[in-house]
Protein backbone atom coordinates (compact mmCIF):
# COMPACT_ATOMS: atom_id res chain seq x y z
CA UNK A 1 0.00 0.00 0.00
CA UNK A 2 1.03 3.62 -0.33
CA UNK A 3 0.08 6.73 1.61
CA UNK A 4 0.65 10.17 0.10
CA UNK A 5 0.74 13.17 2.43
CA UNK A 6 0.52 16.71 1.09
CA UNK A 7 1.16 19.79 3.23
CA UNK A 8 0.36 23.30 1.95
CA UNK A 9 1.07 26.55 3.79
CA UNK A 10 -0.83 29.86 3.59
CA UNK A 11 1.44 31.05 0.77
CA UNK A 12 0.59 28.08 -1.45
CA UNK A 13 3.89 26.24 -1.01
CA UNK A 14 3.48 22.48 -1.08
CA UNK A 15 5.46 19.51 0.16
CA UNK A 16 4.54 15.94 -0.72
CA UNK A 17 5.85 12.69 0.72
CA UNK A 18 4.79 9.14 -0.17
CA UNK A 19 5.28 6.21 2.20
CA UNK A 20 4.90 2.53 1.33
CA UNK A 21 3.87 -0.24 3.69
CA UNK A 22 2.78 -3.88 3.58
CA UNK A 23 -0.14 -5.28 5.57
CA UNK A 24 0.59 -8.81 6.76
CA UNK A 25 -2.60 -10.82 6.93
CA UNK A 26 -2.72 -14.52 6.17
CA UNK A 27 -6.46 -14.29 5.50
CA UNK A 28 -6.26 -11.35 3.10
CA UNK A 29 -7.12 -11.87 -0.54
CA UNK A 30 -4.20 -11.79 -2.97
CA UNK A 31 -3.93 -8.91 -5.41
CA UNK A 32 -4.98 -10.31 -8.79
CA UNK A 33 -2.45 -8.23 -10.80
CA UNK A 34 1.27 -7.52 -10.54
CA UNK A 35 3.91 -5.33 -12.16
CA UNK A 36 7.42 -6.73 -11.81
CA UNK A 37 10.61 -7.53 -13.75
CA UNK A 38 10.38 -10.40 -16.19
CA UNK A 39 12.10 -13.48 -14.73
CA UNK A 40 13.24 -11.33 -11.76
CA UNK A 41 16.01 -10.07 -14.01
CA UNK A 42 18.52 -7.26 -13.41
CA UNK A 43 19.14 -4.45 -15.94
CA UNK A 44 22.26 -5.41 -17.90
CA UNK A 45 24.30 -3.53 -20.51
CA UNK A 46 23.29 -4.29 -24.09
CA UNK A 47 20.08 -6.11 -23.16
CA UNK A 48 16.40 -5.31 -22.71
CA UNK A 49 15.05 -4.80 -19.21
CA UNK A 50 11.39 -5.84 -19.20
CA UNK A 51 8.59 -5.09 -16.76
CA UNK A 52 5.54 -7.35 -17.01
CA UNK A 53 2.04 -6.24 -16.21
CA UNK A 54 0.23 -9.50 -15.58
CA UNK A 55 -2.73 -11.10 -13.87
CA UNK A 56 -3.23 -14.39 -12.08
CA UNK A 57 -6.49 -14.81 -14.00
CA UNK A 58 -6.33 -12.58 -17.08
CA UNK A 59 -9.74 -13.83 -18.16
CA UNK A 60 -11.18 -11.99 -15.13
CA UNK A 61 -9.62 -8.61 -16.02
CA UNK A 62 -11.88 -6.38 -18.09
CA UNK A 63 -9.63 -3.29 -18.07
CA UNK A 64 -6.43 -2.08 -16.47
CA UNK A 65 -4.31 1.08 -16.41
CA UNK A 66 -0.88 2.01 -15.05
CA UNK A 67 1.17 5.17 -14.65
CA UNK A 68 4.94 4.76 -14.34
CA UNK A 69 7.52 7.49 -13.80
CA UNK A 70 10.56 6.54 -15.90
CA UNK A 71 14.01 7.95 -16.56
CA UNK A 72 14.24 10.57 -19.29
CA UNK A 73 16.96 8.49 -20.98
CA UNK A 74 14.29 6.00 -22.15
CA UNK A 75 11.63 8.41 -23.39
CA UNK A 76 12.42 7.66 -27.05
CA UNK A 77 13.44 4.02 -26.77
CA UNK A 78 10.85 2.30 -24.58
CA UNK A 79 8.34 -0.09 -26.16
CA UNK A 80 5.09 -1.54 -24.89
CA UNK A 81 3.80 -4.85 -26.24
CA UNK A 82 0.27 -5.95 -25.40
CA UNK A 83 -1.12 -9.46 -25.18
CA UNK A 84 -3.18 -10.51 -28.17
CA UNK A 85 -6.17 -10.75 -25.81
CA UNK A 86 -6.07 -7.03 -24.93
CA UNK A 87 -6.41 -3.79 -26.86
CA UNK A 88 -3.95 -1.31 -25.42
CA UNK A 89 -2.46 2.14 -25.77
CA UNK A 90 0.65 3.72 -24.31
CA UNK A 91 1.71 7.37 -24.16
CA UNK A 92 4.56 9.30 -22.57
CA UNK A 93 4.41 12.82 -21.11
CA UNK A 94 7.82 14.47 -21.55
CA UNK A 95 7.04 17.12 -18.94
CA UNK A 96 6.01 14.80 -16.11
CA UNK A 97 8.08 11.83 -17.42
CA UNK A 98 5.10 9.56 -16.79
CA UNK A 99 4.37 6.58 -19.05
CA UNK A 100 0.62 5.90 -19.15
CA UNK A 101 -0.72 2.50 -20.18
CA UNK A 102 -4.33 1.46 -20.71
CA UNK A 103 -5.56 -1.98 -21.76
CA UNK A 104 -9.04 -3.38 -22.31
CA UNK A 105 -9.83 -7.04 -22.70
CA UNK A 106 -11.11 -7.98 -26.13
CA UNK A 107 -14.60 -9.41 -26.26
CA UNK A 108 -13.30 -12.35 -28.28
CA UNK A 109 -10.18 -13.20 -26.28
CA UNK A 110 -8.02 -16.22 -27.04
CA UNK A 111 -8.90 -19.70 -25.80
CA UNK A 112 -5.82 -19.99 -23.58
CA UNK A 113 -6.71 -16.78 -21.74
CA UNK A 114 -10.37 -17.76 -21.33
CA UNK A 115 -9.32 -21.01 -19.72
CA UNK A 116 -6.60 -19.35 -17.65
CA UNK A 117 -3.81 -21.47 -19.14
CA UNK A 118 -1.62 -18.62 -20.42
CA UNK A 119 1.20 -16.94 -18.47
CA UNK A 120 -1.09 -14.07 -17.49
CA UNK A 121 0.79 -11.36 -19.34
CA UNK A 122 -1.25 -8.29 -20.23
CA UNK A 123 1.61 -6.03 -21.33
CA UNK A 124 5.41 -6.06 -21.52
CA UNK A 125 7.21 -2.73 -21.02
CA UNK A 126 10.62 -2.92 -22.66
CA UNK A 127 13.60 -0.67 -21.88
CA UNK A 128 16.73 -1.19 -24.03
CA UNK A 129 19.84 -0.71 -21.87
CA UNK A 130 22.49 0.94 -24.05
CA UNK A 131 25.97 -0.56 -24.21
CA UNK A 132 27.29 3.00 -23.73
CA UNK A 133 25.71 3.32 -20.29
CA UNK A 134 28.30 4.55 -17.78
CA UNK A 135 29.48 2.48 -14.84
CA UNK A 136 27.43 2.78 -11.62
CA UNK A 137 24.38 4.08 -13.51
CA UNK A 138 21.11 3.24 -11.77
CA UNK A 139 17.92 2.18 -13.55
CA UNK A 140 14.96 3.55 -11.62
CA UNK A 141 11.21 3.70 -11.97
CA UNK A 142 8.27 4.66 -9.79
CA UNK A 143 4.82 3.14 -10.24
CA UNK A 144 2.42 6.02 -9.63
CA UNK A 145 -0.69 3.89 -9.90
CA UNK A 146 -2.13 0.62 -11.17
CA UNK A 147 -5.91 0.38 -11.37
CA UNK A 148 -7.98 -2.47 -12.71
CA UNK A 149 -11.53 -3.74 -13.07
CA UNK A 150 -12.35 -7.42 -12.66
CA UNK A 151 -15.47 -9.19 -13.84
CA UNK A 152 -15.86 -11.01 -10.53
CA UNK A 153 -15.29 -8.27 -7.94
CA UNK A 154 -15.16 -4.87 -9.61
CA UNK A 155 -12.51 -2.18 -9.15
CA UNK A 156 -9.16 -2.54 -7.41
CA UNK A 157 -5.68 -1.03 -7.27
CA UNK A 158 -2.07 -2.08 -6.80
CA UNK A 159 0.77 -0.27 -5.02
CA UNK A 160 4.41 -0.92 -5.92
CA UNK A 161 7.42 0.64 -4.10
CA UNK A 162 9.89 2.70 -6.17
CA UNK A 163 12.83 0.75 -7.55
CA UNK A 164 16.46 1.77 -8.11
CA UNK A 165 18.69 -0.99 -9.47
CA UNK A 166 22.33 -0.65 -10.47
CA UNK A 167 22.89 -1.58 -14.11
CA UNK A 168 25.28 -4.49 -14.45
CA UNK A 169 27.80 -5.37 -17.12
CA UNK A 170 27.60 -8.74 -18.84
CA UNK A 171 31.25 -9.37 -17.97
CA UNK A 172 33.50 -8.31 -15.11
CA UNK A 173 37.29 -7.88 -15.04
CA UNK A 174 39.51 -9.10 -12.22
CA UNK A 175 43.25 -9.55 -11.94
CA UNK A 176 46.00 -11.03 -9.82
CA UNK A 177 48.21 -8.58 -7.92
CA UNK A 178 50.42 -6.78 -10.43
CA UNK A 179 53.96 -5.44 -9.93
CA UNK A 180 55.34 -2.63 -12.05
CA UNK A 181 57.65 -4.03 -14.74
CA UNK A 182 56.36 -7.59 -14.52
CA UNK A 183 53.64 -9.50 -16.34
CA UNK A 184 50.10 -9.67 -15.03
CA UNK A 185 46.93 -11.57 -15.85
CA UNK A 186 43.44 -10.10 -16.25
CA UNK A 187 40.45 -12.43 -16.07
CA UNK A 188 36.99 -12.10 -17.61
CA UNK A 189 34.15 -13.50 -15.52
CA UNK A 190 30.36 -13.44 -15.65
CA UNK A 191 28.12 -12.01 -12.93
CA UNK A 192 28.35 -15.31 -11.05
CA UNK A 193 32.15 -15.10 -10.96
CA UNK A 194 32.65 -17.90 -13.48
CA UNK A 195 35.43 -17.58 -16.12
CA UNK A 196 34.19 -16.86 -19.64
CA UNK A 197 35.98 -18.20 -22.71
CA UNK A 198 35.91 -16.85 -26.26
CA UNK A 199 35.51 -13.18 -25.32
CA UNK A 200 37.31 -10.88 -27.78
CA UNK A 201 40.01 -8.63 -26.29
CA UNK A 202 40.78 -5.15 -27.62
CA UNK A 203 43.54 -2.70 -26.74
CA UNK A 204 43.39 1.11 -26.43
CA UNK A 205 40.01 1.40 -28.13
CA UNK A 206 41.26 -0.23 -31.35
CA UNK A 207 38.53 -1.98 -33.35
CA UNK A 208 40.87 -4.89 -34.13
CA UNK A 209 40.81 -7.75 -31.63
CA UNK A 210 44.20 -8.86 -30.30
CA UNK A 211 42.93 -12.19 -29.09
CA UNK A 212 40.25 -13.92 -27.02
CA UNK A 213 39.96 -15.42 -23.56
CA UNK A 214 40.70 -19.07 -22.89
CA UNK A 215 38.82 -21.51 -20.65
CA UNK A 216 40.20 -19.72 -17.58
CA UNK A 217 38.83 -16.39 -18.73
Amino acid sequence: HSLKILVRDLFGNESVVTKYFTVTNANAAETPVSLEPENNSTPTLGTDYILKLQAKQPEDISEISAEILIDKAYENTYKVEFSEDFDGTASYNKITRVLSIQATRKQEAGKAARQGTGDGTIARIIFPISQDTKEDTVFGYTVRSVRYVTISSGEGSLSVPPEEIEIQAIYNLTSDPMILGSEGTIYVTDNEGNPVSGVSVFQNGDDKAIGSTDKNG
